[in-house]
């Protein structure tokens, strides 16, 4: 494996999970390596090729291991890691970075240890290449053996009319991989449990959301408690810049005049989820539009 061009960085990921067999690995690089030759910032993809493969392990034209490598420029670098470190983890791995004649590797198998890689990575890549010596490669660095801080994860907040319930478990069910990576955590009013004063629960959760989802219809136009009380303190809170507030168009209504019709909507051009040809669509636009949300929110922390 060469060392990268100077005008570009060079990532390779291995998948090294002990507890899988070389088939398995091999289908984690193939997945891998879809995903990444499907994003505009990546110059070059390649899966590659083990010098030193396990016993068997073998395929067309030599050993085929559970790896995979891509190049992009130094100024879209960032993305990348942003990329994956989004990715669900599901087996170990180990990644080598190589930049300016130097070289880093870290090792993951967790989301916490993915995003501490992704940190160590970025890191790497604004150190002065003019200040460090080149050198072979630098040591593995096993992010498992250090302590790494828990990653506090987007609460979201659903502001919704009951009469919209079955949609509002359709939007939580395609919001399941952001929960399932502890990117966030949802709460609706049907997380209120036997005794508890659910107009205390709400506002608790209503003021400590990072993201409050509008899902606006006409049944929630109508409802004086989404409107007067969640909304217009949703509005507050996005005003004061404590939260952002994410309009959800459900279904057709007269809302571009609401105190929230400024802000942009979801699904893609604010076509109500129930006028999209295929529901499914609809939905995954609006998981990936809150995913795009998050990401501006980090990066501006």
């Amino acid at each position: 494996m060469g060392m990268a061009d100077v005008n570009h960085v060079k990532v390779t990921v291995a998948f090294t999970d002990p507890d899988i067999d070389a088939e398995e690995r091999d289908e984690e690089a193939q997945w891998l390596f879809n995903q990444l030759c499907e994003l505009e910032d990546v110059e070059s993809v390649d899966r590659v090729l083990d010098p030193h493969p396990p016993e068997g392990n073998k395929a067309f034209g030599g050993f085929l291991a559970g790896m995979v490598s891509a190049e992009v420029k130094p100024a879209n670098a960032r993305s990348l890691f942003g990329f994956l470190g989004d990715r669900p983890v599901r087996s170990s791995f180990e990644m080598e970075i190589e930049a300016n004649g130097r070289k880093m590797k870290v090792k993951a198998s967790s989301p916490e240890e993915v995003q501490a890689a992704m940190l160590l990575m970025q890191q790497f890549m604004t150190v002065d290449s003019t200040v460090v010596e080149p050198i072979p490669q630098m040591p593995l660095i096993p992010i498992a053996a250090e302590p790494t801080p828990p990653i506090q994860a987007i609460e979201v907040f659903f502001s919704y009319s009951h009469k919209d319930e079955e949609l509002r478990d359709e939007l939580a069910t395609h919001l399941s991989m952001l929960k399932r990576q502890g990117i966030i955590s949802a709460w609706h009013d049907r997380e209120i449990s036997a005794g508890q004063e659910w107009a205390a629960e709400i506002f608790a959760n209503l003021n400590s959301a990072h993201i409050i989802l509008l899902l606006v219809s006409a049944n929630f136009l109508a409802s004086d408690y989404c409107y007067d009380k969640e909304m217009l303190r949703a509005m507050e809170r996005h005003e004061a810049r404590d939260a952002r507030v994410i309009p959800i168009i459900l279904k057709p209504c007269d809302w571009a005049d609401a105190p929230f019709g400024k802000l942009q909507a979801l699904p893609k051009n604010a076509l109500p989820i129930t006028k999209w040809g295929d529901r499914d669509d609809a939905f995954l636009n609006v998981a990936q539009g809150i995913r795009t949300a998050i990401q501006q929110m980090v990066n501006r922390c």
